[in-house]
């Protein structure tokens, strides 16, 4: 059986038929592949088709519909071979070849169990029945969880969230890893000679391509494996066009996609997962998936990359329900309120009381440690775009106002929620460890020719909005009273310095840091511009 490798995609439809890939590319430090970079690629292939695995034959077979393109040792993912019409099957691989977290139970993450077992896989070498697919695994993840990545890395982050994100992901890894050393009953074990860098590494990998599938049997009713061939598919999700126009208010959304997955059952009751199109795709498009639409924490903290104009990306403006209550009543109550004392004490904790259960969308990686943490994310008070509000934040800010107002002129409701969230994105923007404007200059003169996020548009249109704004002057006088705490040698308390990188001196993890602290600063901007 013949099978090749093929050249980048380069044809070009429409936008959601645009390559990741460049994206991909420009914020990871890439190895020019290698022949035997290739060779192994062309090895899975085989072992795909030689596994029950349908679609990745001979190019010239009129059933294979895709094919592998290999730019560089970072940069690979599947290409049309053929043209594709819309619910198509493309290819589909048995459930059976999956690398499946088979020892659930016990105390440790399914990402631990899942780590240990890859390690375990690599150690077979050879005699591995997944050596073909062991082989064409990256060691590591480029992303903020791994163990080289230097604590002022972590700051640059800006983003609390996703901080906080990096430091439970690094501590996971860590203290399992000594857990899984010192060994114990139901513990997973590590082949020996394991270093934590090593397990560090392979948990990166797990934690950028596992998918979930259900599993009656067991008790999390699902099932987390990784997926030779399926994972070869790189992300395309929702695209807002009018991100990086400052001067449009409404959104304009695409989804990029090209494919799904469905377990289809087969005779015999083997599973099967089958990747069809979801558009038309034609020749020598990259075949894309999307990973789901969530916010850009996810993307960057576990995968390494930042989606281009994520319509569903936020930014927490308070913890949960009850600190968006006090906030809100503490600075009515600053502000000279004729609102009695009790009165704002009894709404307080009415709302909280009524509102205290509230929560908003979790994450799929923070599911498998407690249950006190993903109530705590979910709980989370967010803005997104556009100064789209957290619908529970308009309906809390909606009760305060009708309050207030029978003793104040505090205009509209409309204008009350406004200027409420307006007032905390401010806050939040001031926290930020460098300047929205700075790094849009960065990303605009390191990534040029990239069109997909498109940061030139994005800085001519948001420093016009930004530099008439009358919470510009305000910024720099806050920026410039950190700073001169900073030289007094003393903690300001709303932001840690973190410079503004030039295209010169930034690596590939380090654009991605720039790139995803702009997102959530553009989130911030548009609370106060759009």
């Amino acid at each position: 059986m013949r099978l090749s490798l093929h050249p980048t995609p380069t044809r070009i439809r429409a936008y959601g038929r645009r390559r990741h890939n460049a994206a991909r590319r420009s914020l990871l430090q890439c190895r020019a592949a290698t022949a035997t970079d290739e060779l192994r690629l062309q090895q899975l292939l085989q072992w795909l088709a030689a596994n029950g695995a349908k679609g990745f034959g001979d190019p010239d077979d009129p059933n294979t519909k895709v094919g592998v393109f290999l730019q560089d040792t970072n940069n690979r993912g599947l290409i049309a071979t053929k043209d594709v019409k819309a619910g198509q099957v493309i290819f589909q691989v048995p459930v059976a070849l999956g690398v499946v977290d088979d020892a659930e139970g016990d105390e440790c993450p399914w990402s631990v169990r899942l780590a240990a077992k890859l390690l375990r896989l690599k150690a077979e070498g050879d005699a591995c029945l997944w050596s073909e697919y062991i082989n064409v695994l990256p060691d590591r993840v480029s992303n903020p969880t791994s163990p080289d990545v230097a604590f002022e890395q972590v700051v640059a982050i800006g983003d609390e969230v996703a901080r906080s994100e990096v430091d439970f992901s690094r501590w996971i890894a860590s203290s399992n890893f000594k857990r899984l050393l010192e060994g114990g009953p139901g513990l997973p074990e590590l082949p020996e000679g394991t270093t934590e860098e090593a397990f560090c590494d392979a948990m990166t990998v797990v934690h950028s391509r596992t998918f979930s599938i259900p599993a009656k049997e067991r008790p999390s009713g699902l099932a987390r494996l990784l997926m030779p061939g399926i994972d070869l598919l790189n992300h395309a999700g929702d695209v807002d066009l009018a991100m990086c126009d400052a001067s449009r208010s409404d959104l304009e959304v695409l989804a990029t996609d090209a494919c799904r997955w469905d377990l289809v059952p087969k005779i015999g009751g083997q599973l099967v997962m089958v990747v069809s199109a979801v558009r038309d795709i034609v020749r020598g498009e990259e075949v894309t998936l999307s990973y789901g639409e969530r916010s850009n924490d996810d993307f960057f903290v576990h995968y390494g990359f930042v989606p281009p104009r994520n319509p569903h990306d936020t930014v927490q403006l308070h913890e949960d329900v009850r600190s968006a209550v006090a906030w809100s009543v503490e600075r009515i109550h600053a502000t000279g309120t004729a609102a009695p004392d009790e009165g704002l004490v009894q709404l307080y904790e009415t709302l909280c009381a009524t509102h205290a259960d509230d929560g908003s969308v979790s994450t799929d990686h923070m599911e498998f440690v407690d249950s006190e943490r993903t109530s705590k994310l979910k709980k989370r008070v967010n803005v997104q775009s556009r100064g789209r509000v957290d619908e529970r934040l308009a309906i809390l800010l909606e009760k305060i106002h009708a309050y207030v107002s029978q003793y104040d002129d505090v205009g509209t409701k409309e204008e009350f929620i406004r200027d409420h969230v307006s007032q905390r994105a401010f806050e939040v923007l001031a926290g930020m460890p460098a300047d929205f404007l700075d790094d849009l200059a960065t990303l605009q003169a390191a990534m040029q020719d990239d069109e997909l996020h498109d940061f030139a548009t994005m800085r001519r249109t948001y420093t016009d909005r930004i530099t008439k704004s009358p919470w510009w002057p305000r910024l720099q006088e806050r920026r410039a009273q950190v700073r001169a705490h900073a030289e007094e040698g003393e903690a300001p308390g709303t932001t840690e310095k973190a410079s503004s990188e030039r295209p010169d001196d930034v690596d590939g993890l380090s654009l991605a840091t720039v790139q995803f602290r702009a997102y959530k600063s553009l989130i911030l901007w548009d609370c106060l511009v759009i």
